[in-house]
């Protein structure tokens, strides 16, 4: 059934894009991507135990990128916000995208059809792993409760100023260890859901994640809770993946992840996040509600903003500040290394300053900060910002290419995901890290969700986890991971 809906939409995909190819309508185009996108889709659903991830990504990027054009055509809307030029570019972008991200599963997969999936069970009952469990633990609460102390101060910032004045001139006055702490948070977090903890325990330590972001929320920012909670959709999912590879193996698994009960739930309560979303949008801005959408149709549109950011990011391009010198796909790595902490303490760079600071906009390499500041100006400095995008960037970079290239990769990166989540300890570290951003890079940089692996904060947590294990382990020979 899966497969025969795949095949019908597939044809239909193509009949549009024939179409668009004679007829060169803008509205033609809105559709071959929209149809292009629930493609994505269902190819995901075909198998979608080894594609949840493929499925996650082509759901955030209808929402981010695609929803926006397919409303306003549905709506008659005026394409007020980008003209058929620039809008064209973004919706082919998207196009080039999701399909060499299905290119990239279908390598992937045909290169890996003959492989056995291996998983290390041995490991979940050992001694060693088990006091990691504890430790890591033990270090995620007090990380927590340092991380809701900094939340609590931004509550209390934004009592008598607003979103925008938090975002553009917020700092904190609380001492460095507080911060310093608190950053290792999802780190500790990572470590801990790598050891395979019980489901009950899991959804404690879970909890205690999605907590962390209602300060972040109550100042104006959704983003957080809203990758929290996808995380800890596509954690639940990998975990019942992997208790189904050992159960193939004859390992006798009691704890079932993806029950009846967590699917009505999730049914149940996604309207009421979507509708809490669409209102507090509202909100935090102390704006009224200023169209007839439904609040469905709200929310996503809302969230497709980043679509008319591509269109206005693809014609201010060539005009952006220092352009030339510039990279932005590698750009958090660039400017980590050149103007981050490690270099401020040893060479004496400058940093690049917080959030919207003229440094950060002329001398690095953000694109976001570079495209508020050249279409906002002044206003940049009070807030104002577009946001980016991985295909933005991309194409900013390397063109069509670019994004081609490494949607592919992305493509075979999100279909491994389920075999690196049962490979050594270490790497199921780093995969739990990266998953906690990784979905959101169609409204984000394109490598943003990488760039913990030049943290402190994340491998100092790994390295203290593993000595003091080692010594509660020191009668035993610690384990290879």
């Amino acid at each position: 059934m899966k497969k025969v809906a795949s095949y019908n939409i597939a044809i239909i995909t193509i009949i549009i894009f024939t179409m668009w190819l004679i007829l060169r309508e803008f509205s033609l185009l809105v559709l071959f991507v929209s149809f292009l996108n629930l493609y994505g889709v269902c190819f995901a659903l075909q198998n979608i135990r080894l594609r949840i991830s493929v499925l996650m990504f082509n759901i955030t990027i209808f929402l981010f990128l695609t929803c926006r054009p397919l409303i306003d055509l549905i709506m008659s809307n005026e394409w007020y916000a980008y003209d058929e030029q620039t809008g064209s570019f973004a919706l082919i972008a998207i196009a080039i995208s999701i399909i060499s991200i299905i290119i990239g599963v279908i390598i992937y997969e045909s290169i890996d059809r003959k492989k056995e999936i291996e998983g290390k069970s041995t490991i979940l009952n050992s001694k060693f792993i088990m006091n990691i469990q504890m430790i890591s633990l033990l270090m995620f609460m007090v990380c927590l409760l340092f991380n809701l102390i900094m939340g609590i101060e931004k509550v209390y910032f934004t009592r008598g100023s607003s979103y925008l004045e938090y975002y553009a001139s917020f700092e904190t006055r609380l001492p460095v260890f507080v911060k310093g702490i608190s950053t290792m948070m999802h780190a500790s977090l990572a470590i801990y859901l790598a050891t395979m903890p019980k489901k009950k325990n899991t959804i404690i330590a879970l909890s205690g994640y999605v907590s962390s972001t209602l300060p972040d929320l109550m100042v104006g920012s959704r983003g957080p809770i809203s990758e929290a909670l996808i995380f800890i959709f596509l954690y639940y999912f990998l975990r019942d993946n992997y208790n189904t590879s050992l159960e193939k193996k004859g390992v006798n698994i009691s704890e079932k992840w993806i029950t009846r009960k967590l699917k009505t739930i999730v049914v149940v309560s996604l309207p009421i996040i979507i509708i809490f979303f669409s209102s507090y949008n509202y909100s935090r801005f102390g704006t009224e509600k200023d169209n007839e959408m439904n609040p469905f149709v709200d929310f996503m549109y809302k969230q497709g903003i980043t679509f008319t950011m591509l269109s206005r990011g693809y014609e201010a391009i060539p005009n952006l500040p220092n352009r030339e010198s510039k990279n932005y796909t590698f750009g958090p790595y660039i400017d980590y290394i050149t103007r981050g902490t490690p270099a401020q303490i040893l060479f004496g760079a400058e940093s690049l300053g917080a959030s919207n600071s003229l440094e950060r906009a002329t001398e690095g390499n953000n694109f976001n900060a570079s495209l508020s500041y050249y279409l906002y100006g002044n206003m940049y400095f009070q807030g104002y910002g577009t946001g980016s995008s991985y295909i933005i960037e991309l194409y900013a970079d390397y063109g069509f290419i670019g994004i081609s290239i490494f949607s592919v990769l992305l493509g075979m990166l999100l279909s491994s995901f389920n075999k690196i989540f049962i490979r050594g300890y270490v790497l199921r570290v780093v995969l739990i890290r990266g998953l906690m951003d990784v979905f959101i890079i169609p409204r984000f940089s394109v490598l943003s969700w990488t760039t913990f692996i030049l943290s402190p904060q994340f491998w100092l947590p790994i390295m203290f986890c593993w000595i003091v294990a080692n010594l509660l382990n020191s009668n035993k020979t610690s384990e290879k991971y």
